[in-house]
């Protein structure tokens, strides 16, 4: 049975894809590696821990309830002020606390700087807390913590790092691999060979970004699966945004690419190019960390970054954070014209000027 032109074309190019091993590396392994890194370093960071601080109390009254209650510590009792000590001094504890019912001494290692910078806060919230407790001072206000989530669930910082990686996966097959084919097609002589074949700029360009969508689809399973089996995230994932965000985001870094590569005509300083590009739009573009936390000058740059709407439409679909659904729409559409444009005119720069 005899495929379409189209069909003919685009497995050509996936399997070209997969022949080449940088290629496959960084589409679709480096993020994983990436993912496994990062999100082993952070699971778990998020969970909130009270810092040990030693014990020793002679006196009558049991203050262990005040410490919890005062702020971020947790008391572990020792028997004698010498044992207390030695837990310092070993390493076991950093805060230590002497408690005789009137008098709080505290004990610390003088060349542990992280310590001493804990030191006055435990002072003013333990003595503060004993005094209250002393002196029977009723509360004059309640302060309730009332959590709220910018998305469809409460997410983490581990959740934000694995929407991120999914933004740079989408940026690697789209962009990266774009600059890497052309500079591939363009050394070894095809991008020559298609010229003079009976071959519309149309079909190559379709081909090779539906071969590009498929790889970034790939892609997506791996992190996703990676995600919830290994760090156990808990999306609460839009498949069909999420579908529309994987199509339109990777033609808008396509376009990227492809801008590149009409801009410099060189391959190897397109690829240069495309990775000082990445470097910056990695932290830049407000993927791990938001971009209000930028210099303002550094946030308006951030604005003109792709990536930067490539992550917000990644997390809005996985539900990390949300936007209006006009707000949604008006990225992909943008994302994908702007990957039209960019394949059409790259088409007919590459495929049509030497066809006469």
């Amino acid at each position: 049975m005899n495929r379409s032109p189209l069909i003919s074309l685009v497995v050509a190019t996936f399997r070209e894809s997969l022949r080449n091993k940088a290629e496959i590396f960084f589409n679709l392994f480096f993020p994983l590696l990436f993912l496994l890194i990062f999100g082993t370093l952070q699971s778990g960071g998020d969970a909130y821990r009270k810092t040990w601080m030693g014990l020793y109390q002679s006196g009558d009254q049991d203050i262990q309830n005040v410490i919890a209650q005062s702020g971020a510590w947790e008391p572990k009792i020792y028997s004698t002020e010498k044992e207390l000590q030695e837990a310092i001094l070993s390493g076991e504890i950093n805060l230590g606390l002497s408690y005789n019912g009137s008098h709080a001494r505290f004990f610390y290692k003088d060349d542990d700087l992280r310590t001493q910078s804990k030191l006055s806060l435990a002072q003013m919230s333990i003595i503060a807390a004993l005094e209250k407790q002393n002196n029977k001072v009723k509360p004059l206000l309640r302060i309730n913590r009332i959590p709220h989530s910018a998305g469809r669930m409460m997410a983490s910082g581990l959740d934000y790092t694995l929407a991120g990686i999914i933004s740079i996966a989408i940026l690697s097959t789209g962009m990266m691999s774009v600059v890497s084919m052309f500079g591939r097609y363009q050394k070894s002589g095809v991008l020559n060979q298609l010229r003079i074949a009976p071959l519309k700029p149309i079909s190559f360009i379709m081909g090779s970004t539906l071969s590009r969508i498929i790889l970034s689809f790939i892609s997506l399973l791996l992190i996703l699966g990676a995600s919830v089996l290994i760090l156990k995230a808990a999306f609460v994932i839009n498949w069909v945004l999420l579908a529309i965000t994987m199509i339109s985001s990777t033609m808008g870094m396509m376009a990227v690419g492809l801008l590149l590569n009409l801009v410099f005509r060189n391959p190897e300083t397109a690829n240069t190019a495309a990775g000082i590009l990445m470097f910056v739009m990695y932290f830049l573009a407000g993927v791990f960390f938001p971009a209000a936390l930028l210099p303002g000058y550094m946030r308006a740059f951030s604005a003109i970054l792709p990536l930067k709407y490539v992550s917000t439409l990644v997390r809005h679909s996985l539900g990390l954070e949300l936007i209006s659904g006009s707000q949604f729409a008006l990225i992909s559409i943008a994302l994908t014209l702007g990957g039209i444009l960019m394949l059409w005119l790259a088409g007919n720069r590459f495929l049509s000027s030497k066809r006469h």
